[in-house]
């Protein structure tokens, strides 16, 4: 995870990738080198994350989304 985050931007794709399609444990660390990276890129999966149960995949999902500067309270309508 540090060495993608190191990688930067390029990385990006891969990990959001990452997010979509690995074992629980390899999203959340995707996830975090995603929050880290702040690649605007992220932010649909980041978005999709807020609606699972996984409190680390939300965490990550939510701390991205506020580096990145959208720290807003999400309401998904009924």
């Amino acid at each position: 995870m540090n060495a993608l985050v190191k990688i930067g931007k390029d990385s990006v794709p891969s990990l959001i990738e990452c997010v979509k399609n690995k074992s629980q444990s390899a999203r959340i660390l995707a996830l975090r080198a995603l929050a880290e990276i702040q690649d605007h890129r992220a932010i649909p999966v980041m978005m999709q994350v807020m609606d699972e149960e996984s409190v680390l995949l939300q965490h990550w999902a939510k701390a991205g989304l506020e580096r990145l500067g959208l720290d807003m309270v999400y309401i998904k309508p009924v």
